[in-house]
């Protein structure tokens, strides 16, 4: 088990638990709020383009364990083309 703290609160994770999955969620997202913050955006412009690299990372590169460690796009593609064979 891997312990993190929240807020003051122990929180265990174990692996492979589904329910884990929204936390883990909550801490990848409260952190890419924080990276944004701690980055100097000159423009509105720059904000989107910096929220979109993160979106094309989280949806794109980044595998995911509970998608048997697949991106998004790429286990959308695979029920895609599941689905066309049925």
């Amino acid at each position: 088990m891997i312990r993190h703290t929240i807020s003051r609160n122990q929180t265990f994770f174990r692996s492979g638990k589904p329910n884990d999955n929204a936390y883990i969620a909550r801490i990848d997202g409260r952190l890419g709020a924080e990276l944004l913050n701690a980055l100097w955006i000159m423009s509105p412009a720059d904000a989107r383009e910096r929220i979109g690299e993160r979106r094309h990372y989280v949806s794109e590169d980044r595998p995911h364990t509970a998608l048997g460690a697949m991106t998004f796009r790429a286990f959308a593609v695979e029920v895609v083309s599941a689905r066309k064979s049925e």
